[in-house]
């Protein structure tokens, strides 16, 4: 599952932001101004760094509660503490407390709990240290180490991770007043290391989103391109023209057809446009995949939400491979 998160789509603006500061010290002649850019580059980079690392987390958790068909998929990390965060009084001291908190998970009542207790650990998070990074994506992803797997560039390779943890005490020690070591703080120095953070929000981009798509996708429902009814829909439109259609069209195609024709909405095949069911239309892409221009993964996975990806390991086929099949 591919993405551009809204918490990495924000750091990257929030970081060009920075960088403009870092601009102005480029072009100002005060020693004392220079010193202030620097130390306003750090402090706002850390700021963001932080704020990137709760929007993430939330934005994780966020489409696992909406994409989720079956809580029990959760890995045990995360129901355990989701559970923990609710239930809150043993069954001795209060059994009405105990027994309310318990059925709130009926239903869809977990997703709610879930998010709950993510923003929570998002709302007492402080300082995006290596461990408390580590820490907050192993409670509410169930990721142990997100860091794990990271290969640093050759000029990030000295001090490899721990680098993260020495800008932001650099940051703690400006918002403290400390004096600063004029041989580290530097413009090469900060700047290198907000190329730093970047370079960190591409792998937890990764790591995270495989994460998640592996949790969403475990309970999802799958749809299967090399079906009898995609191959007669597709057909229809070859044959007939990429017109406009109602359901009717369907219903005299086959009975799987017009029971099945609004899969084909679903954005990774993308072949109709369902506005209603008296204007269905064939889409571009059903276009390009009768004149073989694109091919189409053979198997896609519906999440909860009604959101849906390739599947993991789908082979891409075109028309052709449909028209083999069922034809000869």
């Amino acid at each position: 599952m591919d993405t551009d998160s809204r918490a990495a789509n924000d750091f990257i603006n929030n970081l060009n932001e920075t960088m403009a500061l870092l601009e102005l010290f480029c072009t100002d002649t005060n020693d004392l101004s220079k010193r202030i850019l620097l130390k306003s580059a750090v402090v706002v980079s850390v700021a963001y760094w932080e704020r990137y690392i709760e929007d993430l987390v939330l934005e994780g958790s966020q489409f696992i509660a909406d994409g989720l068909r079956n809580p029990t998929d959760l890995p045990e990390r995360i129901k355990q503490k989701t559970v923990l965060s609710v239930v809150k009084e043993n069954r001795e001291s209060n059994p009405c407390a105990f027994s309310k908190s318990v059925w709130d998970f009926s239903g869809e009542g977990w997703a709610e709990q879930y998010k709950a207790y993510a923003a929570d650990v998002v709302g007492s998070f402080n300082t995006a240290s290596l461990s408390n990074v580590k820490g907050i994506f192993w409670d509410v992803l169930g990721i142990r180490d997100v860091f794990d797997g990271w290969e640093p560039p050759d000029r990030f390779a000295e001090m490899g991770l721990k680098r993260l943890d020495m800008f932001i005490n650099r940051r703690h020690e400006i918002a403290h007043g400390s004096s600063t070591d004029t041989q580290v703080f530097n413009f090469d120095n900060v700047s290198s290391s907000i190329a730093f953070l970047s370079h960190l929000m591409l792998h937890i981009e990764k790591v995270v989103w495989k994460q998640v798509a592996d949790i969403v996708q475990e309970s999802a429902i799958s749809w299967k391109l090399k079906s009898k009814y995609i191959h007669e829909i597709v057909s229809y439109f070859k044959s007939n023209g990429l017109k406009a259609v109602t359901n009717k069209t369907f219903q005299k195609i086959s009975q799987s057809a017009n029971s099945n024709y609004n899969k084909l909405a679903y954005e990774p095949w993308g072949l109709l446009e369902i506005e209603s069911p008296s204007n269905i239309k064939p889409t571009e892409t059903m276009a390009k995949f009768i004149t073989g221009d694109i091919a189409l993964p053979d198997e896609i996975n519906v999440l909860k939400n009604q959101k849906a990806f390739p599947k993991s390991g789908a082979k891409y086929i075109y028309f052709q491979d449909l028209v083999d099949y069922y034809e000869h």
